[in-house]
C-alpha cells in the first residue's frame, strides 16, 4: 500500500485516524513519508532550504498526485510504491541536508502529531534524528513505545542535546528510566518533566541522579510531579550551579526543608512554588547571606508565605514578576516591596483581602512600569483605580473582578489613563452601571479580552458599540448577563469573525455557530 502526500494529517489533527488499522510495514511507510513531508512543509524545518535552491541542489516536492510520480528531495528521487526501501537508502544523504536544530524540530513535530505512535517501527530514523537533535519535544506522547523511548534517550551522540521535554508522558517515563537515562545527558540545559514521574518508583532518587550528572541545567520544570519530595529538590539546589529557572508548582510533598541547603547557583532567577507547602522559613533560607539570590520572578500563589517574608528578600530590585495571590499581604508589605522592586511589571494580588487603596496607591506611584495587575477580590475602591490610571499608563492587563466597592468613577479613571489595556476583567463588579460599561467598550479600543461576567447592566447597546470600536477583540464573556439577545450576539460575531463570545450559560459562540460550554 502506498501513501500520497494528500493523505498526510492536516494541521491541527492530533494523529492519523487510520493508523490503528495499518499493519507494521504500512505504519513504517506512513511515518517515513510523514518525516519527509515535514522537512519541506514546516517553516522551522525549511530554514536554509532557500539557500540550497539557489545553489541548484533542489529542495522541493512534486505537486503531481499521480501514483508513481517522483518525489524530489534535494538531488534524490523517491517513488512512492517503493517508499520504505528507497527512503532508507537515501536517509544518509537526506540527513546531510538538515542541521541539528532542524533534526530536533522535525522529530518533535512528528512526535506531537502522532503522540509517538509507530516510532518503534522506524527506529533507525528516530534514533538518527534524536542522536544529533539539540532540542527534543516528546511531551504528551502517550502512544510512544517504551523501548523506542529508551533507545532515543540512550543514543550515544544524544549527549549533545541541550533541551528535552518529557512532560505529561503518563506512566511511560518512569523514575527508573530517568535514573538510567540521566548519564547520557551531560550537556543538558533544559529538562521539562511536568506532570510526569507518576509511575511507581523512587522519584527522589532518580532526580538526585539527574542532579549528580546534569551540572549544566539552567531550567528544570517539575510542576505537578507529586511523587517528588524535599531530598530531590534539596539535591538539585545544592548541586546545579547554573540553575536559573526552577518550577516545583503543585509538588505537594515539598516543604521548607527543600531550601535548607546552601544554593549552588548564584543565578537563580525564576522560582515557581504555586501550591507547595512552603512558608516564610523557605524565604529565610533563600535570603541567607551566602546565597546571593536576586529573583526576577517569584510565583507563590497558594503557599504559606507572607508578604512580610517576601519584602525581606535580598535583590528585590531585580524582581519583575510577583504572584502572591491568596497570601497574607498587608499594605505595609506592598510599601516595602514597591520601594525596592521598581522594575516590577507583573503583580498578582488576587484574593489578598488585606490590601487596600493605600497600598495600591504606593505601588502604582513607585512601580509605574506595571503592565499586568490583578486585584481580584481585594478591598479596594475607586481611589485605587484612580492611582492606577494616574501612574500606570503602560498597563496592558487589569483584573478587578469581585471588587464590589468599585464604581463608574474608578473605571473612568482607568479608561482615561490606561489606553494600552488589552485584557480587562470587571466581572461581578456590582456597582458598575450601564454608562460605566459603555465607557469601557467605547474607549479601550485595544482590548483583546473583556470579561463582564455577572455585570447585569450589560445589554445590546454595549455589544453594538463593541462591534464598532473593539475590532481587536478576541474573547468576550457576558455569562450571567441576561439582557443581551441572541441576535445581538450573532451580529457581533458576524462582524468580528475572530471573536468568541460566551453567553449567559457560558456557551461559546463563534460566528453563527454555538460550539461549546466554557469550562470556567
Amino acid at each position: 500500500m502506498s501513501f500520497g502526500f494528500s493523505e498526510l494529517p492536516t494541521e491541527g489533527e492530533r494523529g492519523p485516524p487510520s493508523l490503528a488499522n495499518l499493519c507494521v510495514g504500512e505504519i513504517s511507510n506512513y511515518v517515513r513519508l510523514w518525516f519527509a513531508s515535514k522537512i519541506l512543509d514546516d517553516p522551522k524545518i525549511r530554514t536554509g532550504a532557500a539557500e540550497k535552491e539557489e545553489e541548484g541542489e533542489g529542495f522541493f516536492l512534486s505537486d503531481s498526485d499521480e501514483e508513481g510520480e517522483d518525489i524530489e528531495i534535494d538531488t534524490l528521487t523517491l517513488r512512492t510504491p517503493q517508499l520504505a526501501a528507497e527512503i532508507d537508502e537515501t536517509f544518509e544523504e537526506l540527513a546531510m541536508i538538515l542541521t541539528s536544530e532542524q533534526k530536533g524540530n522535525l522529530l518533535s513535530i512528528v512526535a506531537q502529531k502522532s503522540q509517538g505512535f509507530g516510532f518503534e517501527h522506524c527506529e533507525a530514523w528516530v534514533n538518527a534524528l534524536a542522536a544529533e537533535a539539540e532540542t527534543l519535544d516528546l511531551s504528551a506522547c502517550s502512544k510512544l513505545d517504551a523501548r523506542a523511548l529508551r533507545a532515543m534517550l540512550h543514543c550515544a551522540p544524544f549527549s549533545s542535546s541541550r533541551q528535552l521535554n518529557l512532560s505529561k508522558c503518563g506512566n511511560l517515563f518512569t523514575p527508573a528510566l530517568l535514573a538510567e537515562s540521566a548519564p547520557h545527558w551531560p550537556h543538558l540545559q533544559e529538562l521539562r518533566l511536568s506532570g510526569g514521574l507518576v509511575a511507581p518508583g523512587p522519584a527522589d532518587a532518580a532526580l538526585m541522579r539527574v542532579a549528580a550528572v546534569c551540572h549544566r541545567l539552567r531550567l528544570l520544570d517539575l510542576a505537578a510531579c507529586n511523587a517528588l519530595g524535599d531530598p530531590a529538590i534539596r539535591e538539585i539546589l545544592g548541586r546545579c550551579s547554573e540553575l536559573e529557572v526552577l518550577d516545583i508548582s503543585r509538588c505537594v510533598k515539598v516543604t521548607d526543608e527543600a531550601f535548607s541547603t546552601p544554593l549552588a547557583s548564584s543565578s537563580l532567577k525564576v522560582l515557581h512554588l504555586v501550591g507547595c507547602r512552603v512558608s516564610d522559613t523557605s524565604m529565610r533560607y533563600l535570603g541567607a547571606s551566602g546565597n546571593r539570590v536576586a529573583l526576577e520572578e517569584l510565583h507563590a500563589l497558594g503557599t504559606f508565605i507572607s508578604g512580610a517574608a517576601i519584602s525581606a528578600l535580598p535583590g528585590l530590585d531585580k524582581l519583575r514578576w510577583l504572584d502572591v495571590g491568596e497570601l497574607e499581604v498587608h499594605d505595609r508589605d506592598l510599601d516595602l516591596i514597591s520601594g525596592t522592586a521598581r522594575a516590577l511589571t507583573t503583580l498578582d494580588l488576587s484574593w489578598c483581602d488585606l490590601v487596600t487603596d493605600s497600598g495600591i496607591h504606593t505601588l502604582s506611584s513607585s512601580c509605574n512600569g506595571l503592565t499586568s495587575l490583578n486585584l481580584r477580590k481585594c478591598q479596594v475602591s475607586d481611589a485605587a483605580l484612580e492611582a492606577v490610571g494616574q501612574y500606570c499608563s503602560s498597563l496592558q492587563r487589569l483584573g478587578i473582578a469581585l471588587c464590589e466597592q468599585i464604581s463608574d468613577r474608578g473605571v473612568q479613571a482607568v479608561c482615561e489613563g490606561c489606553r494600552e489595556l488589552q485584557v480587562l476583567d470587571v466581572s461581578w463588579c456590582s456597582q458598575l452601571s450601564g454608562e460605566g460599561l459603555l465607557t469601557v467598550v467605547s474607549t479601550l479600543s485595544k482590548l483583546a479580552s473583556l470579561s463582564l461576567q455577572g455585570c447585569k447592566p450589560v445589554e445590546n447597546r454595549h455589544l453594538q458599540v463593541a462591534q464598532e470600536v473593539l475590532t481587536d477583540l478576541r474573547q468576550l464573556s457576558i455569562a450571567w448577563c441576561n439582557l443581551p439577545s441572541s441576535e445581538a450576539i450573532s451580529a457581533l460575531t458576524a462582524a468580528l469573525p475572530k471573536l468568541s463570545v460566551y453567553d449567559y450559560y457560558h456557551i461559546r459562540h463563534d460566528g453563527s455557530l454555538v460550539t461549546e460550554v466554557n469550562p470556567t
